[in-house]
């Protein structure tokens, strides 16, 4: 082992790393990692951290990922300055830390590779201070070059590519290449794998033309082809000899029609065609393996109906296209992308039950004289110049919710509201539980949300049934958005008999053995107060979800963009961000809101579902980011009492 020095601390290399890892993003890694010859000396003179010393201690070490690094004769030659423990200039898939060093220090100098070496010369010290004692680094150790596994790396200039062999260069990554036609140079690597082209979009500024010639089907070993930001023109129908090709992109390219050969090369798995300008789409498909398929954002004005004969077609994205007709087909396909006015337009999906409607009147604020002094004020505080079109627009849009607001004392009425802490469940029903995964084992048992008291909520609302209690559960939050599950990921219960028969939550003994992946045996007993509260639509996504609001737009004069533009941001004026949790309240979401995420995935039209319950991030209860869980249900079920068709989902920044 080499003995090197930092500061007039001996170490030893106990480590050299030089290779291009199996995972990762082909970049070459370089790790030297050093040891104190004295680790509580190495802590004493202020170079390490309390926890690294000891006999296990002492440790500091050298990481660099970096592309751009291949020379000739595959020696890795480069250099990265760092400044403060941050690499300095433009260096585009390069990485640089250090580690083991007492936190205040941070390191600043140079790391080269050359000649079959690696080198680190620089200075640990306090970042932006001359205060405190510092450390020199001057490090030169040998690299096994032969052994580095030169075809795992991404070559990402023609230079590098000039310089090694062709059967060592298997992936290529190109961002802003200067030449206008693919060149021969990346034509005749006949073992490449994966060829990817990027120009970052900039406003103002064309693209740049790329001219793909006819030699692209030499490529034979080629599995992945990406080109973006380039005005592509016509593609030669050559690209449909790349028969091993998996994944296929062609962003932003002019794209008009791309060659009958694409669509019938056996082995592509994912296709990316957006943010071109195709105007349509071949009947005569031969892709027995694609899985997914992106047209979003072109000129289609419909697709053929044999994309829903392909097998293993799962997912297919029509966002953002003049779409007129759609193939009635389609509706087989699991995860069908559309704007929800094309879904309602052209496929829609009719949610069993709907046709019974329900009270419209039971959502508004109308009828309610203090909900209609609440908005009134939210409205002052929002300040004399409102657009006057606000006014119509909350009026028929806000809704009469109920807050909750945590209190200190649990109280002793069974069936109060309280969201965590154990359900005061009738003592003839048992605890739901996930079906068993095991023969003879019971399911592991759902997580318990909230109770809610609907007889002591029945003066402030009249969708909720008058009596009884409301249980809320959920599996686990993984189930939100892990795809479709055996379970039901959200169970609402209503139990409406007499309020002796229930028994306290406390009889449940549960351990975190018991839970999908719940640590504690419950979430945290959160004892609320309610209170009458008004919920006005997001703002936000607004322009995502105007079919949400059709009726209130087409009631206010003027444009729709124009309005929303004087909407923008008076919600959150009127919004109480001092309530924990609240029902019937409006969601959020950047895009889609919740109710129209359910008409989308479930069916029916987006104003007749309904955000039951919305469940922040409080105490035990986090989902995701600090964000929300939202139980929503069908209004035509909540006006027959039927909860058994409850759905939830989650925002999360």
């Amino acid at each position: 082992m080499s003995s090197l020095r930092i500061g007039t601390l001996a170490f030893t290399l106990e480590r050299l790393y030089c290779d291009v890892p199996p995972y990762g993003h082909g970049q070459l890694r370089v790790e030297l990692i050093l040891r104190a010859a004295d680790p509580d000396a190495a802590h004493a003179a202020g170079l390490t951290s309390a926890y690294n010393r000891g006999p296990s201690g002492g440790v500091v070490s050298f990481h660099l990922d970096a592309l751009g690094v291949y020379g000739p004769g595959g020696v890795p030659t480069g250099r990265v300055e760092v400044e403060h423990g941050r690499v300095q200039g433009l260096a585009p898939g390069i990485q640089f830390r250090t580690a083991g060093a007492d936190y205040p220090l941070s390191f600043s100098g140079a790391m080269a590779l050359a000649e079959g070496r690696a080198t680190v010369h620089g200075r640990f010290a306090r970042a932006y201070s001359l205060k405190g004692t510092s450390f020199d680094v001057d490090l030169d150790v040998p690299l096994d070059t032969p052994a580095i596994r030169w075809t795992r790396y991404v070559f990402s200039s023609l230079a590098e590519i000039a310089d090694a062999p062709r059967g060592v260069v298997r992936q290529v990554r190109l961002t802003r290449p200067a030449f206008t036609r693919l060149p021969e140079e990346i034509t005749h690597l006949d073992a490449l794998t994966s060829l990817t082209i990027g120009y970052p979009s900039a406003h103002h500024v064309p693209p740049p033309r790329l001219d793909v010639p006819p030699e692209i089907g030499r490529l034979r070993a080629l599995e992945r082809l990406a080109i973006s930001g380039a005005a592509l023109g016509a593609l030669p129908p050559e690209i449909g000899q790349l028969e091993r090709l998996e994944y296929l992109t062609l962003t932003r390219g002019g794209l008009i029609q791309v060659p009958d050969s694409v669509w019938r090369l056996p082995r592509l798995v994912y296709v990316s065609l957006a943010d071109n300008q195709l105007m349509a789409i071949p009947a005569a498909l031969g892709l027995p393996a694609l899985k997914r398929l992106d047209l979003s954002r072109n000129a289609l004005p419909t697709v053929p109906s044999t994309l829903a004969d392909l097998p293993a077609l799962n997912r297919l994205d029509l966002t953002g296209n003049p779409l007129e007709m759609l193939p009635e087909a389609l509706r087989s396909i699991p995860n069908l992308e559309l704007a929800i006015e094309d879904r309602q337009r052209l496929l829609p999906v009719p949610y069993p039950g709907a046709e019974a409607g329900y009270p419209e009147a039971a959502y508004r604020i109308g009828g309610w004289p203090d909900r209609e002094a609440q908005l009134e004020a939210l409205l002052e505080q929002a300040g004399p110049a409102v657009d006057p079109r606000v006014r119509p627009f909350l009026v028929a849009t806000a809704r009469p919710s109920v807050g909750f607001r945590r209190t200190a004392a649990l109280g002793d009425r069974l069936g109060a509201t309280r969201f965590g802490g154990l359900p005061d469940l009738p003592a003839a029903w048992t605890y739901p539980r996930l079906p068993a995964s095991e023969a003879g084992q019971p399911g592991r048992v759902y997580e318990f949300i909230a109770q809610i008291d609907c007889e002591a909520l029945a003066g402030w609302q009249t969708y909720l049934p008058r009596q009884g209690v409301l249980y809320v559960f959920l599996s686990t939050i993984h189930d939100l958005y892990g795809g479709p599950t055996a379970h039901p990921p959200v169970l609402v219960q209503h139990y409406e008999g007499p309020r002796e028969a229930l028994a306290s939550g406390s009889r449940f003994q549960f351990t975190r053995d018991d839970y999908v992946e719940m640590i504690d045996p419950h979430y945290d007993p959160m004892p609320v107060v309610a209170l009458p509260a008004v919920s006005v639509p997001p703002s936000y996504p607004l322009a995502s979800n105007r079919y949400l609001f059709r009726k209130a737009l087409a009631a206010v004069a003027g444009q729709d963009e124009t309005f929303m533009e004087a909407y923008q941001g008076l919600d959150e004026g009127m919004d109480d961000r001092a309530l924990d949790h609240e029902l019937g309240g409006y969601g959020f979401s950047q895009h889609h809101l919740p109710e129209t995420e359910m008409a989308l995935a479930v069916g029916g039209e987006p104003e007749d579902w309904f955000t039951l319950l919305t469940v922040h991030s409080r105490g035990g209860m986090q989902w995701g980011d600090a964000g929300e869980l939202y139980v929503l249900i069908h209004k035509a079920d909540l006006a027959r009492g039927d909860f058994s068709r409850v759905h939830a989902t989650m925002y999360s920044s």
